[in-house]
This record gives C-alpha cells, sequence and structure tokens, in this order.
C-alpha cells in the first residue's frame, strides 16, 4: 500500500485534508486517520496539496516543441514535459496554417498518439484556418480561409474520430454550415478570433457552436455606433448558458479582475 499522509486533497465537492491509500495504481480510499501496515510506504505531501491530472483542451507545444512541428518524437516529448506539470491529457492545437500544414499536424499527432507514454492525447484541436483576419491576434493572416466544403470535408475525413475541436469564426460565408458539420461528426465548434456580433454568435449557437475561444482575446465585443452600443464574441459567451468559454489564465492576457469575472458568471463547469 501506498499512502500519500496529510494532504490538502482536491475533491470534486471540496478541499479536504486528510491522506490517501493507493494499491496496485489505484486509488482505494481517502481517510483522516489510518493504521500503516509494516509493508506500507508513506510519503509526507504536508503543507501539499494533491489535485487530479489536469486537462489542457486547447495547448500549442510545450518542451520547446510546438504542435506544427511535423516531427512525432517532439510531440511526444511535449507530452512528457505537461506530465511532468500535472498534466495528464492533452487535446494538441494547431496554428491557421495553409492545409497541407494541417494535414502534417494530424497526422504527427495520430501518430504520437499511439505511443505516447506520459500526457495522454485526447484527440487534436484545429484552431483555424477559418479565422477572421480582423482578429487574427498570434494567427498568420497567410494561413486564413473562408470554409469551403471543399477543404473541410476532406480536413475533417483525415482523423474521423480524433478532431476534437474546431475554432471558426461565424460571420465568416460558409461558417454555418460547417458549424452544423461538427455538430453532425461530434465536434465540438468553438467560436475563434471572431469579429461577429452578438447576433451572429447566437445564430451560431443555433447551427453547431457551443464555446467561445480564449474570451477577451482576439475576439469582438461591445463597440459604439453613434449612441449605441452592440455586443461582440465576448458578451454573447457570458450571456448564454449554453456557450462554454476559454479564457489564457496566464495574467499576461487578462487581469484577475476578468478572470474572477467569468468564473463569477459562468460557473466551475463553463468557465
Amino acid at each position: 500500500m501506498l499512502c500519500l499522509h496529510d494532504a490538502t486533497i482536491v475533491t470534486p465537492l471540496r478541499l479536504r485534508q486528510g491522506s490517501i491509500l493507493i494499491e496496485d495504481g489505484r486509488i482505494v480510499d481517502i481517510v483522516d486517520r489510518y493504521e500503516a501496515g509494516a509493508d506500507w510506504e508513506i510519503i509526507d505531501c504536508t503543507g501539499y496539496y494533491i489535485s487530479p491530472g489536469f486537462i489542457d483542451l486547447h495547448v500549442h507545444g510545450g518542451g520547446g516543441y510546438d504542435v506544427m512541428c511535423g516531427n512525432k518524437d517532439h510531440i511526444i516529448e511535449m507530452c512528457a514535459a505537461h506530465a511532468r506539470t500535472g498534466t495528464t491529457s492533452i487535446v494538441p492545437t494547431t496554428f491557421a496554417m495553409p492545409l497541407e500544414n494541417q494535414y502534417l499536424a494530424i497526422d504527427t499527432v495520430r501518430a504520437a498518439q499511439a505511443e505516447s507514454t506520459d500526457a495522454n492525447i485526447l484527440g487534436i484541436h484545429l484552431e483555424g484556418p477559418f479565422l477572421s483576419p480582423d482578429q487574427a491576434g498570434a494567427q498568420s493572416p497567410d494561413g486564413l480561409f473562408v470554409p469551403a466544403t471543399t477543404d473541410y470535408i476532406p480536413l475533417l475525413d483525415r482523423w474521423p474520430d480524433g478532431i476534437k475541436m474546431v475554432g471558426v469564426a461565424p460571420e465568416l460565408d460558409g461558417a454555418m454550415e460547417l458549424g452544423r458539420e461538427l455538430a453532425a461528426r461530434g465536434i465540438v465548434g468553438t467560436i475563434a478570433h471572431s469579429d461577429a456580433s452578438f447576433e451572429t454568435c447566437m445564430l451560431a449557437l443555433e447551427n453547431g457552436y457551443t464555446d467561445i475561444t480564449h474570451i477577451y482575446s482576439a475576439c469582438s465585443t461591445v463597440v459604439r455606433k453613434n449612441s449605441y452600443r452592440t455586443a461582440g464574441v465576448v458578451e454573447a459567451g457570458l450571456y448564454s448558458d449554453d456557450f462554454t468559454t476559454q479564457m489564457i489564465g496566464d495574467l499576461r492576457h487578462l487581469p484577475i479582475s476578468l478572470l474572477k469575472l467569468i468564473y463569477r458568471v459562468k460557473g466551475a463547469r463553463r468557465a
């Protein structure tokens, strides 16, 4: 038996102080007190937190490598780097690049998934290439395209059960049709790098889009037109309980006040 002694334990309901008992690689109990067996290994965790492994749904790289590298071994090293800091599952995320680069990234991540023994690869997240040049942010304008079935159907068919999320600017021509295709395939459609109006976002919600990519970053928000204010992606994400929201929590993109606001509005399961 392995005993992780006297830790602050993050459970689904609360933080609690206690010890975790592990046998054959599985947690068998969380206890306040215990009587140790002679063959127990006890690790003193006083002052430390223990939580379930983190799941990162939007990650462009790690360990000095990026998802677009085209090298399976580098993706595996990326998984190892994330595992060392507590992330046990990831969805590697692409940049907006020409379609041949997207195909290469999909093939590389798929090959790495079969061999990674560290962080699990749950699939791939395509951030683009169907994004707005007006909200490109760090994305290359040369890699942005308007959704066309001749482009996105072969892209989605490249790894039918492995593409988990696709970021799209819903104001682009063809984006609503793409959203319905994503929903039909069980892929999360996320509004990303978008200059859409509030009304367009609500229409997107009816057409398969259920998530907002890094809210407040590279997306539209309130603008003034004469004496009237119009809302954008940010407000749609906060307004609708049917949208989940991603946020960049490194305190370099958003201040703590906005992170707290998003959490207060959306709650733990949707922020």
